[in-house]
């Protein structure tokens, strides 16, 4: 892992797996490439995001038998991890008065297109962030009464944010940044979640949104359970997509299955 290969998975716009033992290098290599990219007004670089929290946890002896609603908590689930993700780092990397000065028509289309109740507006940079973490809250929890239970009580009306569209948000955020390049979304799994939660990250995977996000899924290759989307696409199906080795963990992964199938 050097600074080429950094730069190669950053610069290349299409979706990847990033294929790597669960280890701390993993995670110090992922770290470090994303802190080479980082948010900046007027850049013309690409911005890499880091996430290592973007599962839903898995509910042992599920009662749920609503796999359309299981199937759309996930995505609006992952939708708001993702966009909180990149203003929190947003937030970390740029001075916050510059940021809310930029961030003014942001706001305001915010303001108009998602939020139609006047007593949930919001005002700054900030109070988007807190909405976002209150919508994935919202999410999560409802995500485990509802397989514990089989029964959805949350009340979307209650949400000042209830659906996240990640290509409009994309268009005017990149626009109030001066950004004219891909965020590069790395996704550092290690292991644990429900695979309904990978599927939606699947979602992304099989659509061509490379002008806006690039996803990078690093991953050890056996424990990424499914590679299909909701609509049943593989990811491998579409063109914007490749997969890099980091280390020796994806061969021996195929060694293994061949020996296990008697193919030599």
């Amino acid at each position: 892992m050097n600074e080429y290969m950094k730069n190669s998975i950053v610069n290349h716009a299409w979706h990847e797996f990033l294929y790597g033992y669960n280890t701390s290098e993993r995670k110090e290599f992922l770290k470090s490439m994303v802190d080479s990219y980082p948010v900046k007004f007027d850049s013309s670089d690409p911005v890499a995001i880091y996430i290592d929290d973007f599962m839903l946890p898995v509910v042992s002896d599920s009662a749920n038998k609503d796999r359309y609603r299981e199937e759309a908590i996930a995505r609006e689930y992952f939708s708001f991890v993702l966009v909180s993700a990149i203003v929190e780092q947003t937030m970390r990397q740029v001075k916050l008065e510059q940021l809310n000065e930029r961030m003014k028509k942001f706001i305001n289309n915010v303001n108009r297109l998602f939020i139609s109740d006047d007593d949930m507006k919001i005002t700054d940079i900030d109070e988007f962030r807190a909405v976002l973490e209150t919508a994935k809250k919202f999410y999560r929890d409802n995500y485990v009464k509802m397989m514990e239970t089989g029964v959805f009580e949350g009340d979307i009306n209650s949400l000042p944010i209830a659906f996240m569209d990640l290509s409009m948000f994309a268009t005017y955020y990149k626009r109030a940044l001066g950004m004219n390049k891909h965020f590069v979304v790395v996704l550092d799994y290690s292991g644990t979640g429900a695979v309904v939660s990978q599927k939606a990250v699947n979602g992304l995977v099989t659509r061509r949104i490379t002008g806006d996000y690039s996803i990078k899924i690093a991953c050890e290759p056996q424990e990424w359970k499914s590679y299909y989307d909701f609509s049943g696409q593989l990811a491998e199906a579409v063109h914007d997509y490749s997969a890099v080795e980091l280390d020796s963990s994806y061969a021996t992964y195929v060694k293994e299955l061949r020996n296990k199938k008697g193919i030599f």
